[in-house]
């Protein structure tokens, strides 16, 4: 009895083991979220340092820790491996360690998702609970941003550039729009899947119109643009049995949830925290509030339609004949109502208007203007001609668009994952990507033909989804919508239980040496991740006038990463304040600018420090103003300093603006 009793108290252990390791993407989104998304270095690190760790101690307490590990998985492993080792490798034609580094600890955070789930083996229960763990925490980000716009004084946010549009908490609206979006999918399949529990269909209703109403106040067309395409694919791959029902649910009530912000004109203002704002916020959170109670009640009486749905006996051959029925339909639609000549129009029209003008943010979801995506891809094109095999470099595109841009807008991405993946990496870097995306994404098409269709179909769905999104924007550098679709492709492209792999469990001896491996891998975002911290204390300190503190934290992020410029420019800064240390200061800014030769934030920063100790600051002003003529701030430097005064150099250069910009949180 005590043998049986450990047997059943360890399967409870490793079931319960299981379903926090597939809430973990979930959480992830939670983390990341609230982060930025992501997108700065010490979120990353931190993020690939918890995959990395857990796959280890994976690797040495599970039964079979390679259970789900496929083929499929090996493929697109391998071309994620391979692709952080060549972005890492990059930096030896780039002339920045610091950049590719950054880099490769994001594509490590992604190939660690993809290894860490690709191991668990696929069943229709693992995929499940993993979408609803997504789900939900998209569902959490979108609130939050949803409440940040409609009850300013109970979540007060910090302005930021974008705040006429809603962007919190990723800071981003565009991403903010493409995680509703997902999270749309997702919530509405839950709701349309005739196998799931009551509860979840209701509760699935019931959360599309708030993401509704926060996309609306996104004004994101590329994500709008994109939700529309993903309930066209999921509707035609994915065939729910309830999808009449929750069709009848959602669509209503989410269209009265827009239709409420898209009125509130004072939410797309500068200021969203203005009385007026505050009144439209509250009354568009009581409609959503009822709109989603609506959609709850609507799905809970079209239950029965599920039922009835569900008792029919359709052939697969007669489901896809009906699904191609359709589409032959919706193409006829189309045509006869000479819908292709207006798209030409219309994509003419996004080729030639650069800006999007509008009076307000709500003008701009009828406008087609492509603002500035297409100078944005030409630069990257451009980097791709000038090395086609290997590419520029991880992380250069910031500092050849700054050089190249045609205009004075300052963007840190490509805004297409594969035209920048081209330009930075060339044709091999380029081609391990989409090697790794496509095994995902035919992976998922793959298992809608093998498992429960409704609910592969959604993972494809939100799959292909954000592969299309990810063309004209820059979803790579936010893994708070990206690591998903590593963990999800994981997991669709893992073997089901009993699948004959051939092999036996690892030893403990091989257990033991993967697991210490990974802890090593893991060293190096571990490393970023503390660098980062540091160099945010120091940053923090040099404002307010702390040097002391500034110059030891940079030390310390120096110590974590000596590759970075940032911590040198910071001392730099601190040390041209003390007399007698100026010979020092400069030693460290040109330190900095040989780690970073082409950032023009270093090279404004070095004639300061030069003009602060009453040495020629023109050469690094002139070549600062080389490597970025739209910025005000190298322009004044050429003019500022055009004298052979030294005494001008030294007084003007301490009133200089600092470049603090592209400190990176």
């Amino acid at each position: 009895m005590r043998r049986a009793a450990a047997r059943a108290g360890s399967a409870d252990l490793t079931r319960l083991a299981g379903g926090a390791l597939l809430a973990l993407p979930g959480l992830a989104v939670v983390y990341l979220g609230f982060n930025a998304g992501g997108f700065f270095p010490g979120a990353t690190g931190l993020a690939a340092v918890v995959l990395i760790a857990v796959l280890a101690v994976r690797i040495v307490a599970a039964p079979d820790p390679l259970a789900g590990f496929s083929p499929a998985v090996a493929l697109a492993l391998l071309a994620m491996v391979l692709l952080s080792l060549w972005t890492l490798g990059s930096s030896a034609w780039s002339d920045s360690d610091s950049r590719a580094l950054v880099e490769f600890d994001r594509v490590l955070l992604y190939a660690a998702a993809l290894a860490l789930f690709g191991t668990v083996e696929r069943t229709p229960a693992n995929v499940r609970r993993m979408l609803a763990g997504l789900a939900l925490g998209m569902l959490v980000v979108c609130g939050a941003g949803l409440i940040s716009r409609t009850l300013p004084d109970l979540l007060p946010v910090l302005p930021n550039r974008e705040n006429s549009r809603l962007s919190y908490p990723l800071s981003y609206s565009n991403a903010v729009g493409l995680l509703a979006a997902l999270a749309t999918v997702f919530c509405f399949h839950f709701s349309a899947d005739e196998s799931g529990a009551r509860w979840s269909r209701i509760l699935g209703a019931a959360a599309v119109p708030a993401l509704a109403a926060t996309l609306l106040l996104t004004f994101s067309r590329a994500g709008i643009g994109a939700l529309a395409l993903a309930l066209v694919v999921y509707a035609v791959v994915a065939r729910p049995r309830g999808l009449a029902g929750a069709a009848l649910a959602v669509l209503p009530a989410s269209a009265v949830a827009a239709a409420a912000a898209y009125a509130a004109d004072a939410l797309a203002q500068p200021d969203p925290t203005t009385a007026t704002a505050v009144a439209q916020g509250r009354n568009v959170l009581l409609i959503v509030a009822a709109a989603a109670l609506g959609a709850g009640a609507v799905r809970w009486a079209t239950l029965g339609l599920d039922r009835r749905l569900s008792a029919l006996t359709v052939s697969r051959r007669t489901g896809r004949r009906a699904a191609a029925a359709v589409a032959v339909a919706f193409v006829a639609v189309v045509v006869a109502t000479g819908l292709p000549g207006a798209v030409a129009t219309q994509v003419e029209r996004f080729t030639d208007q650069n800006e999007v003008p509008v009076g307000t943010q709500r003008d701009r979801l009828t406008e087609v203007g492509n603002n500035g995506r297409v100078d944005n891809w030409r630069v990257a094109l451009d980097m791709f001609d000038e090395a086609r095999l290997h590419g520029v470099g991880a992380g250069t595109y910031p500092v050849r668009w700054a050089r190249d841009r045609p205009l004075p807008a300052t963007v840190n991405d490509g805004h297409s994952l594969y035209l920048e993946s081209l330009g930075e990496l060339g044709l091999v870097g380029g081609g391990l990507l989409l090697l790794a995306l496509a095994t995902i994404l035919v992976g998922a098409a793959v298992r809608t033909s093998q498992g429960p269709r409704a609910l592969y179909g959604a993972v494809f769905t939100g799959l292909l989804t954000w592969v299309v999104h990810a063309g004209v924007d820059w979803d790579w550098e936010m893994p708070v919508g990206t690591l998903w679709v590593f963990a999800a492709g994981g997991l669709v492209l893992a073997d089901a239980p009993g699948a004959d792999r051939g092999a036996r469990p690892p030893g403990a001896v091989l257990r033991v040496g993967l697991s210490l491996a990974l802890l090593v891998v893991a060293i190096t975002p571990a490393s970023v991740a503390l660098s980062q911290k540091r160099l945010n204390q120091s940053v923090d300190a040099f404002r307010e006038g702390d040097c002391t503190r500034s110059v030891q934290r940079a030390l310390q992020s120096n110590r974590a990463v000596p590759s970075r410029a940032e911590p040198l420019q910071l001392m730099a800064f601190c040390d041209a304040r003390v007399p007698g240390l100026a010979g020092l200061s400069i030693r460290q800014m040109d330190a900095a600018v040989r780690r970073d030769p082409e950032n023009w934030e270093f090279q404004y920063s070095l004639a300061l420090v030069r003009g602060a100790a009453g040495r020629d600051p023109r050469p690094a002003a002139r070549r600062a103003l080389e490597l970025n003529p739209w910025e005000p701030l190298t322009r004044q430097a050429v003019k500022r300093f055009a004298t052979a005064s030294r005494r001008a150099w030294v007084r003007r250069a301490r009133s200089a603006q600092l470049p603090f910009q592209a400190q990176r949180r």
